[in-house]
């Protein structure tokens, strides 16, 4: 069986497909190609999941003249969006969306009532995948970690703080990131992009014999790396909180 599972945007987002793309292997036997945006073409390379990474980086029509010509016996479009649906839209292969309750979001927006459901978007992503047999198996996202990604000048053991998110208002505030350092029982790494640079060198400045600032000198490895050995970590709504 000869999967296209796309899904462009966020670090956060495609992380969120690694359950289905598992699932659907696992399951189904399937073959999956994924189609990804060129900036996030190798953050799933070593999944054992995957047969093949292509992107859109030839343009939409380009794209979709590639797809036509795979012979692909399902499409599984977890992006949902005006590209995803001009590549896949009007092809004989089968094309399993999923429900991004749109209205609902948009309704919640104005109103603040409660009317979305309590229930995660990985569920919601296998509520779609339900016509073809193929369930979550709980067993979270995946990533794989590169053992060549190791971080040097660790300590034995840390907490770490996140610094960065996509938009400042999925940041944790600055009185909160203090406190945490304050009452932190060990050293605390700051990670994040170079976005927030600025902000982790004052922090490691303030308490320069508490703060270890790696911000905007990791690769998306590293920044697995120190997480996974980490003791605990506080961050914000971003990729890294997915990773």
């Amino acid at each position: 069986m000869k999967v296209l599972v796309i899904r462009f945007s966020s670090i956060g987002d495609i992380l969120l497909c690694t359950p289905v793309i598992r699932c659907m292997r696992n399951q189904r036997q399937a073959n999956i190609t994924f189609l990804t945006g060129e900036k996030f073409k190798n953050l799933l390379s070593g999944s054992p999941y995957i047969d093949r990474i292509v992107t859109d980086a030839e343009g939409i029509m380009a794209t979709r003249r590639w797809i036509q010509a795979q012979n692909f016996d399902l499409i599984i479009d977890l992006h949902k969006n005006r590209t995803s649906t001009l590549l896949t839209l009007g092809l004989s292969t089968t094309v399993i969306r999923y429900d991004k309750l749109n209205v609902k979001k948009w309704w919640y927006v104005l109103t603040k009532q409660k009317v979305l459901p309590d229930k995660h978007l990985v569920d919601r992503y296998f509520d779609a995948l339900k016509k073809v047999n193929v369930s979550n198996d709980g067993l979270g996202l995946d990533f794989p970690l590169n053992p060549e990604a190791a971080v040097n000048d660790l300590p034995p053991r840390y907490n770490v703080i996140v610094l960065g998110a996509a938009h400042k208002t999925k940041r944790i505030p600055e009185s909160i990131v203090s406190q945490w350092v304050q009452r932190s029982s060990f050293p605390v790494v700051l990670i994040g992009g170079a976005d927030v640079t600025r902000e982790g060198k004052s922090l490691c400045e303030i308490y320069s014999e508490k703060v270890i600032n790696f911000t905007g000198q990791l690769t998306i490895d590293e920044s697995a790396y120190v997480l996974s050995c980490a003791e605990k970590i506080l961050t914000g709504d971003t990729g890294m909180m997915h990773l």
